[in-house]
């Protein structure tokens, strides 16, 4: 349960930065957000969510290298654009920039209920 609050901690500091550069980018419309944070952002913070877990787990680099990033992110990330490309385009469209972060959370919620029903039947 830490592992999950600080995993949680270190995403959600490097998202908010994240959130932060894209707006810096210019790019105004929810389609161009949801396009670049899904594209390249979305394989980004799930390869690097799953690698903080399996380094706490004790895992070496190549063992993170292979279990996460050639076996279960390209997967997880095709998955999981079912749920986060409409809440992200929600967000984008209707939750301010200072509420974005508080947003995802809760969109993070539930998609970890649903991962653990799911990985669990």
């Amino acid at each position: 349960m830490g592992k999950a609050f600080l995993v949680g901690g270190i995403i959600a500091v490097i998202l908010k930065l994240w959130y932060m550069l894209i707006d810096r980018m210019g790019v105004t419309s929810t389609l161009g957000k949801v396009a670049l944070d899904q594209g390249p952002g979305s394989f980004f913070f799930n390869f690097l969510a799953q690698s903080l877990f399996a380094a706490f787990d004790g895992l070496s680099p190549d063992e993170i290298v292979e279990k996460v990033f050639v076996y279960n992110n390209v997967k997880l990330v095709m998955f999981s654009w079912l749920w986060w490309i409409p809440v992200k385009a929600f967000m984008f469209q209707f939750i301010s920039p200072a509420n974005q972060i508080g947003f995802g959370a809760i969109g993070s919620y539930f998609w970890n209920i649903f991962m653990f029903y799911y990985t669990n039947n």
